[in-house]
């Protein structure tokens, strides 16, 4: 086996054997090439690969479950707002800064679910 390795690397290494196999190296990926431009052109693959976004693709019942999650964080975004608008009389009291800790955790809660 070894032999033959030896011999196959002295037939390439002969005078402009190199250039050889090179220019047939560099044909060989060219027609390659064209040959995959040409089958995706005039065989186009049956299956596409693109999917559709998991909102459009889920039931009524996943879609009402995100719009009464998007009604409840307009909620709390509203009461926030309120409270941003009573900071700026200075009129926040000790209940409003634990109701807006309530809801700023609640913010994030129902930022991070899925």
């Amino acid at each position: 086996m070894k032999e033959r390795i030896d011999s196959l690397l002295s037939w390439a290494n002969e005078q402009n054997r190199p250039k050889k196999i090179l220019i047939y190296f560099l044909v060989f990926l060219v027609l390659s090439g064209i040959f995959a431009v040409v089958r995706e052109i005039y065989f186009p693959p049956k299956v596409t690969f693109t999917s559709i976004p998991n909102f459009y693709t889920q039931s009524d019942k996943e879609k009402e479950k995100f719009h009464l999650k998007e009604a409840r964080l307009e909620k709390v975004m509203k009461e926030l707002h309120s409270f941003q608008e009573k900071e700026k009389m200075k009129r926040l009291t000790k209940n409003d800064s634990m109701r807006i800790e309530y809801l700023y955790n609640e913010y994030k809660k129902l930022k991070n679910e899925p």
